[in-house]
């Protein structure tokens, strides 16, 4: 049991949920703006560049002075969580850079943060699916690729009409077709919970 009072325990959890539901709002934000000069380009915001980076060097940090300052039982497991946490912040960073995609009136020019991207043409475009846990629609080819187009992206709009207007109607799931004709309209898809709204 801690000797803490309850009160600073509840005030610790409201600051911490206060700090996340402001970081998700700046989030949010800034993916509603196209990328500037880039018709058709589908990109991460700068926002999520600048959070990757945080998390990188605050992360490496907690971990080089978890060895520094090891305490009375000094174990190895803290270091490898903020290390792994510090990897996580890696993963955003290279997926702002690689996980590009551009849309063209012959199909979807994806990238992918692993591997080289390609061209997925829109009459290649068997199956599109949404899935809210994932927050990303996921497209595949009749040749068996599986593009992921996240909905922190930049330029959804662009994609969401793209879709609809390229791509049969029975090759896109109730769901994702709900999401798109929502984004089509301007109303850009939650990051944090489930959707509930209708188009």
């Amino acid at each position: 049991m801690t000797d803490r009072p309850w009160w600073t325990v509840a005030l610790q959890w409201a600051a911490w949920g206060a700090v996340m539901t402001l970081v998700m709002g700046w989030l949010s934000r800034s993916r509603t703006a196209a990328p500037q000069g880039a018709v058709g380009l589908l990109q991460q915001p700068r926002s999520t560049l600048v959070i990757g980076w945080v998390c990188t060097i605050f992360f490496a940090a907690l971990a080089g002075l978890s060895r520094a300052f090891p305490g009375q039982n000094p174990t190895i497991w803290p270091t490898m969580v903020f290390l792994l946490f510090a990897a996580g912040g890696l993963v955003v960073v290279a997926e702002h850079h690689r996980g590009r995609h551009r849309l063209t009136p012959e199909g979807l020019h994806y990238g992918k943060m692993v591997g080289r991207g390609g061209l997925a043409r829109w009459d290649e475009i068997t199956r599109v699916r949404y899935s809210d846990t994932s927050k990303w629609f996921r497209l595949e080819t009749a040749d068996g690729r599986v593009i992921r187009v996240s909905v922190m992206l930049r330029g959804l709009p662009d994609f969401a009409s793209a879709v609809l207007d390229h791509v049969p109607a029975d090759s896109i799931d109730g769901r994702a077709q709900e999401i798109l004709d929502t984004i089509r309209l301007g109303k850009l898809p939650s990051i944090w919970g489930v959707d509930s709204h209708g188009p």
